[in-house]
């Protein structure tokens, strides 16, 4: 392997460690906005939670305590939308808090059923 090549193949595996950082900042950003962790939904998460298959959205696994913040969401909810937009992956969660709105309306499913709370987070 020459030098040029090594040092380009560095670079790009560091680049994509400052993606994933960037991802983990922004989720953890959003994680502290509504009280609660959650992930996005994937195939072995989907088949393990019990979720129809092809599922997406952002999986409430636990939440940080019973409060406003939190207000009610419960650990299994699966937030689909926030403020009417679609939301799979931690690039929609980035996209969000761009512009950080006062309150977040959440479109959710728990246990089959469709449901909105709203947090705020001012």
């Amino acid at each position: 392997m020459t030098l040029s090549l090594a040092m380009a193949l560095l670079a790009i595996q560091g680049a994509r460690l400052r993606a994933a950082e960037r991802e983990e900042a922004a989720l953890l950003r959003f994680d502290r906005m509504i009280g609660a962790t959650v992930q996005p939904v994937t195939g072995d998460l989907a088949q393990a939670a019990g979720l129809p298959a092809g599922s997406t959205g952002l999986f409430v696994t636990s939440l940080a305590s019973p409060g406003p913040r939190a207000s009610g969401l419960r650990v299994g909810d699966v937030i689909e939308r926030i403020n009417e937009d679609d939301v799979a992956n931690l690039s929609d969660v980035r996209a969000l808090l761009s512009h950080r709105p006062g309150r977040l309306d959440l479109e959710l499913q728990r246990a089959g059923r469709d449901l909105v709370t709203t947090v705020d987070i001012r």
